[in-house]
């Protein structure tokens, strides 16, 4: 309520200072205002009369919104203030003394979709955007030059000025019967007068009249003119604009032309009688205006319904659907979306179009023919694009420095696309080309070149290269990308890196894809011509087969020869129409041409002789300690000796030699012993920790819960003084992934388990078992000795029975040696499976024994 008693106060205030036509205008602001708020008002208020509600319908929408925001009150966007102007009643007013009116706007969003936006897709009806933008007022002004030949009217204020003898000023309005009156000269008839007319006319009154005094006539303010604004326009009606309004300006005070609407017949009738007819493509197009004429008072402007339509989309500069004339061709509706494209295909212009409104057909016509063929309603025209692919032009892919299409003249080759090394993204050596070529039936032909035959041989550089040729530039094998990218990786150049490592990684990928489109451009009767590289290569598949048909061009697809290849009997496993058969292939006819088929298969043996072992490690107090590559058969013995052979703190006797095969085995042998001392433990019942008696079942879960978490090493017993002493029936033939390990002299003894207190002791010379055990403090009440072993330096354990009948002799005793180890079992009897449980101790303490030396260096 406060805001609109603002406003009314306002409206007071500002209306008495205004003139007529001005305080008109502001009526119709307030007014517009004031029925927005037609939910919110109170009783009371007073009346708008229907003039003044006609004079707010002749506003637009936007210009509503922008008055109404001028005073402080937002319109929402989803009101239209027209439609609400529309549909409120003029009697009663929407201010009445006895309550608010119940007239509503219309605020649904349902709006009626266009069926041609439905026909054409995307595609939408071109130049109706031209009324998006909001207008200016096209009201009256004032204070502007006028056309010479402009006809004054009653509404127009004209200021003139008095300049010599006598100086004045004076602002006329030419009255409604067409007259004017100035003071002290005549009243003078201007109805029908041009504004030139009339300014001489005026002059020269003022001449004679007053001597010496010389008269300026300028117009100062325009008077308002009614048109009406019907047809398929937005806001169709009867609106005040200026004297000076043309057909367009008329048109943006009707909200502009809606797309059932024509832009090319829009006709401004007077006097019942069409006197123009205005083109919007004249303005749109071609920037003429020269049609849009000015409108006069009670001028009809319609708008017919749009004509026939036709889409035009592709490869055209406007996309768009365009209203023709029956005397345009298609060629015109190209020009009216501004021409083609540079990527259009002008030999073949699809034209879709719907016959005896039956059929739907599709005609392809070239651009030469488009300026003779006239469109039918509903064609929808469709440039197409060029292909993708130059005509003219050799593509190069994969590892070329510059990767792309390089345009293909004759005589072009191949030292002419390779310049330099710089050309490649890596080395000659590490770098394959692969050439693609079609031959007259269209199938493709695959070529090898290594990139520093380019280089070496004048007879690779000259080999021509044809139009539309492909070459791709790949490594030569795996491994070379790999150990590169390792390089880079280290500090070499390490933006290059991640380029190496995918690099590498699309050999195999590229290689697929070739094989994929070689056999699609195959006869689809025969073999496929690829063939299958296995054995002692490098990147062992299948390849296409080359134009040369050579075995030497399918070992460099695979990548070459391993290092422990046999060159010298190379299979060749060829199809005949018998079945296969068998070729030895010498290595001087690797570059035989025609002897490899369709569907062959290589194989490159291994040659034993030649085969090393990928690693074999030895560590510890050695001269040269690190891995070594052993020729097989190798031994201990050999390792030692090419190792530099030991230092002088070595310490033979606890060598610990460790195989990836033991260590698996162990893991599997303590798996089993763990599976099956759970299932003792279930069987027997002895899972239950609160009973009173068990002590065992409790030291059965340690030993399990030890089983778990032992670490195992693999060792095998070795006998190293025998070895470095000549013995070959101690020594051991090496094999992958051995490692052997030479700790220092260890001055200690190490007694555990069931004594009170399990520690290292200095050794002492002629000291034996039992002397050991007294400096531990000797067993325990809990401690089996009966079952008590050592595990010596070199893994070894002694047997049981062997300690028992030493240790239960009161005269006998056990020498011990630097780095044995003595352990003392608990005492177990009753514990079930005691024979698994013995396994498990004696693993888990040579284990711990090797760790131990391993851990000492």
């Amino acid at each position: 309520m406060r805001l609109v008693n603002d406003l009314i106060n306002f409206l007071k205030r500002t209306y008495a200072e205004l003139s007529i036509h001005q305080s008109n205008q502001v009526l119709g602001i307030f007014a517009t205002v004031f029925l927005m708020l037609i939910p919110v008002v109170a009783q009371g208020q007073p009346e708008l009369s229907a003039a003044q509600l006609q004079q707010i319908r002749g506003l637009s929408d936007a210009e509503k919104r922008r008055l109404a925001a001028q005073v402080g009150v937002t319109i929402p966007q989803n009101i239209s203030p027209s439609r609400v102007l529309s549909e409120t009643p003029l009697a009663p007013a929407p201010f009445q003394s006895g309550g608010v009116s119940s007239a509503k706007p219309n605020t649904s969003p349902d709006i009626a979709i266009d069926p041609s936006r439905k026909r054409y897709g995307d595609l939408n009806p071109f130049g109706y955007n031209l009324f998006d933008s909001e207008p200016t007022t096209f009201a009256p002004v004032g204070g502007v030059p006028a056309p010479e030949q402009y006809v004054i009217g009653p509404g127009d204020r004209l200021r003139i000025f008095l300049f010599g003898k006598e100086s004045a000023q004076y602002d006329i309005t030419v009255n409604r019967d067409g007259t004017l009156v100035i003071p002290d000269l005549d009243r003078i008839n201007v109805q029908g007068l041009s504004f030139e007319d009339l300014r001489r006319l005026i002059e020269t009154r003022v001449s004679e009249r007053k001597i010496g005094v010389t008269a300026v006539v300028t117009l100062d303010e325009l008077r308002s003119i009614q048109v009406f604004v019907l047809g398929d326009v937005n806001q169709p009606g009867s609106f005040a604009v200026s004297a000076f309004s043309t057909l367009v300006n008329a048109l943006f005070v009707a909200g502009g032309i809606s797309e059932q609407g024509s832009l090319r017949n829009i006709q401004l009738k007077r006097d019942g009688k069409t006197i123009a007819v205005l083109d919007l493509y004249d303005l749109l197009l071609r920037g003429d205006a020269s049609n849009d004429v000015r409108v006069r008072q009670g001028d009809i402007i319609f708008v017919p319904a749009v004509g026939n339509q036709v889409a035009i989309r592709g490869e055209v500069k406007r996309p768009a659907i365009f209203e023709f004339k029956e005397s345009e061709s298609i060629a015109d509706l190209v020009e009216f979306a501004s021409g083609l494209s540079g990527f259009a295909f002008e030999t073949e212009i699809r034209i879709r179009r719907t016959v005896n409104g039956v059929d739907r057909i599709s005609r392809s016509v070239d651009r030469s023919e488009i300026a003779s063929i006239q469109p039918y309603a509903g064609d929808i025209v469709t440039v197409l694009p060029v292909n993708a692919l130059p005509t003219k032009a050799v593509e190069l892919a994969g590892l070329f420095s510059r990767p792309g299409f390089r345009e293909w003249e004759s005589g072009l080759t191949l030292g002419d696309i390779v310049t330099s090394p710089r050309d490649l993204m890596i080395t000659p050596l590490e770098s394959l080309l692969v050439l693609e070529s079609r031959d007259v039936q269209g199938r493709l032909q695959v070529d090898l070149i290594r990139g520093s035959e380019i280089f070496a041989d004048p007879v690779v550089a000259s080999r021509g290269i044809g139009n539309n040729d492909r070459i791709t530039v790949v490594p030569v094998q795996s491994q070379n990308l790999s150990d590169r990218g390792e390089k880079i990786n280290s500090g070499e150049n390490r933006e290059t890196a991640s380029f190496a490592e995918k690099a590498r990684l699309n050999r195999q990928e590229f290689f697929e894809g070739l094989n994929q489109r070689v056999v699609a451009s195959s006869a689809l009767t025969g073999v496929p011509p690829i063939v299958e590289v296995t054995g002692s290569v490098n990147d062992g598949g299948q390849y296409p087969l080359t134009t040369r048909a050579t075995v030497g061009d399918l070992i460099i697809a695979a990548g070459g020869f391993l290092g422990d290849s046999d060159i010298k009997s190379v299979e060749l496993v060829k199809r005949t129409s018998e079945g296969f058969k068998i070729v030895t292939v010498p290595a001087a006819n690797f570059d035989q041409e025609g002897i490899v088929t369709a569907g062959s298969q290589v194989i490159v043996r291994q040659d034993q002789e030649k085969t090393l072992l990928p690693a074999v490690t030895i560590r510890g107090f050695v001269r040269y300690p690190g891995v070594y590559r052993m020729p097989r058969g190798s031994t201990i013995g050999q390792l030692v000796q090419r190792a530099g052979g030991m230092l002088p703190n070595a310490d033979l006797r606890a060598a610990v030699f460790t195989r990836e095969a033991i260590k698996r085995r162990e893991s599997e042998q303590l798996k089993r012993l763990q599976r099956e001392s759970t299932e003792v433990l279930v069987s027997e019942n002895i899972n239950q920790l609160e009973s009173e008696s068990s002590k065992t079942d409790i030291e059965a879960l340690r030993l399990l819960n030890q089983l778990a978490d032992a670490e195992l090493i693999g060792r095998l017993v070795i006998n190293l003084p025998s070895i470095l002493a000549g013995q070959t029936t101690q020594d051991v033939i090496l094999e992958d992934g051995d490692s052997l390990i030479i700790p220092s002299i260890r001055q200690s003894v190490t007694i555990v388990g069931e004594v009170l207190y399990p520690s290292s002791h200095v050794y002492q010379l002629n000291y034996d078992h039992k002397k050991y055990l007294e400096l531990s403090g000797g067993a325990t009440s809990r401690a089996d000795m009966d079952r008590a072993f050592i595990v010596r330096a070199d893994g070894s354990v002694t047997p049981y029975s062997k300690v028992n009948s030493e240790w239960l002799t009161a005269k006998s005793s056990v020498l011990m040696e630097p780095g044995d180890t003595i352990v003392i079992p608990r005492d177990l009897d009753d514990l079930p499976a005691l024979d698994l449980w013995t396994k498990v101790t004696q693993v888990i303490y040579q284990s711990a024994v090797a760790l131990a030396a391993i851990g000492s260096l």
